[in-house]
């Protein structure tokens, strides 16, 4: 099992995480996802879980639903960022603002709500 570290600090899977912020929930960031953490030599743990849409009466994400990838490097600067993270190098939960001059809207977000896509920002 994936464990991870909540805003609490407290250890939760990486799954019971994503499904806090999964619609319809009042503090929802998606409406799906779909997840998978392992490490080397070992199967990767796969998780998901919402629906394809933030609606009623839709489909529900299940381990055949794919996603559009957007950009490959976010994949891999979020990467960096666990391994900085996890190595006590940076921390993901501080605001922008501390790490550099920003927006006020923006110096409001961490590190992790940016890497995750779960800041609330429109894609414009």
């Amino acid at each position: 099992m994936e464990l991870i570290r909540n805003r609490l600090g407290e250890s939760v899977l990486t799954e019971e995480l994503l499904n806090g912020l999964t619609w319809p929930r009042r503090e929802s960031r998606f409406s799906g996802f779909s997840s998978a953490n392992g490490v080397a030599g070992a199967d990767p743990r796969l998780g998901f879980g919402g629906n394809i849409e933030a609606k009623t009466n839709c489909l529900q994400v299940d381990k055949r639903t794919r996603f559009d990838l957007a950009s490959l490097t976010k994949l891999y600067t979020a990467t960096i960022a666990a391994i900085l993270h996890a190595g006590g190098e940076i921390d993901l939960d501080s605001l922008l603002s501390i790490w550099m001059t920003v927006s006020k809207e923006l110096g409001q977000l961490t590190a992790l709500e940016l890497l995750t896509h779960s800041s609330g920002f429109t894609a414009e």
